[in-house]
């Protein structure tokens, strides 16, 4: 599958739409078939319209199908002197999961950071999330504390990039 990616400006509600769209039924579906509900509330497009003003904001869209599947958020730190993002909101529309759209994705993101010479990624992930912990996992990430948050808590993943 052929992805382009594109970054979203805070004027472009059709998008945010997407975006919306594309986090609840990731939502429903994490729900509906793991029994994962860290994402029940409904993420709305004031919601979304507020992460503009700390993070920058993606949608991937399918190029054969033309339509948009996926949405990532980076939200960029320093820490030690480097710099370093968070992902936030990682998530694939439930008709497009399991066709490698979260590897393309990451590594849309892994070669972002080399550009703008971003050496640490991290993210946070429910405690229960079990495929999706191994899905980062498996590409390098590392668990380096936990978090708690108002209903759950958070695995709190990170991975060094060109080092």
């Amino acid at each position: 599958m052929k992805l382009e990616f594109e970054r979203i400006q805070s004027h472009n509600k059709s998008k945010i739409k997407e975006i919306s769209n594309i986090i609840n039924s990731c939502g429903i579906d994490m729900y509906e078939r793991h029994g994962l509900n860290h994402w029940s509330k409904e993420y709305t497009i004031n919601m979304i319209e507020k992460e503009f003003d700390s993070r920058e904001v993606f949608l991937a869209r399918d190029l054969c199908s033309n339509k948009y599947i996926h949405t990532f958020q980076l939200e960029h730190f320093i820490e030690n002197n480097m710099k370093g993002v968070v992902l936030h909101k990682f998530a694939t529309s439930p008709l497009y999961s399991g066709l490698g759209i979260g590897d393309s994705s990451l590594k849309y993101i892994e070669e972002y950071c080399e550009i703008k010479n971003i050496k640490i990624l991290k993210l946070e992930v429910y405690e229960k999330s079990i495929n999706a912990i191994k899905f980062y996992e498996k590409r390098g990430f590392k668990q380096i504390s936990t978090r708690n948050t108002t209903n759950f808590s958070v695995i709190i993943m990170q991975k060094l990039l060109f080092n």
